[in-house]
């Protein structure tokens, strides 16, 4: 019976240790910064996701900004072994507008906004896709504010683009 106690107590040991090292030595966890709504998510990113991620950047492109579109340029310095690899980007996206201290989901018009099922890749000689994005049809004309831009990046996470319409 004393046996059994003991390994029992050694299986447990071990088991808490396991567990311990897989948490804190492969994973990181980070607030998910784009989710805008009232809960709280949390989002387990891998040390290659957060390297993937820190090498990518995404801008609205100079004087291409209006209260019903933007152009945004995608920006991935990461290093690819052919062509044939990198990151997908699709057409969709999400306008956040920042309310009372955070970010909230702006309603899109019922029915009037729709994603095509269109993926573009970066060039992957100079590292940039430039893509358009017109909300007008999803959101209408914004008014003044700040918002944000929120795209997904293909499996990794999701990027965001603050901007402010005056």
């Amino acid at each position: 019976m004393k046996l059994y106690k003991i390994i029992i107590v050694i299986l447990c040991i071990i088991l808490i240790s396991i567990i311990f090292f897989l948490i804190y030595n492969s994973n990181i966890i980070l607030k998910d910064e784009v989710n805008s709504t009232n809960n709280t998510n949390t989002i387990v990113y891998t040390d290659k996701q957060k390297e993937i991620l820190n090498n990518i950047s995404m801008t609205i492109e100079d004087n291409s900004l209006t209260p019903t579109s933007a152009s945004i340029i995608i920006k991935d310095n990461n290093k690819y072994n052919n062509e044939n690899e990198g990151f997908l980007f699709d057409k969709w996206f999400r306008i956040d507008k920042y309310i009372n201290g955070e970010w909230k989901s702006l309603q899109g018009t019922i029915g009037s906004y729709y994603c095509e099922e269109i993926a573009y890749k970066v060039n992957p000689k100079i590292g940039i896709l430039k893509m358009n994005i017109e909300w007008e049809s999803a959101y209408g004309r914004l008014e003044n504010g700040e918002y944000r831009i929120v795209k997904e990046i293909e499996g990794i996470g999701y990027y965001y683009i603050e901007f402010t319409i005056e």
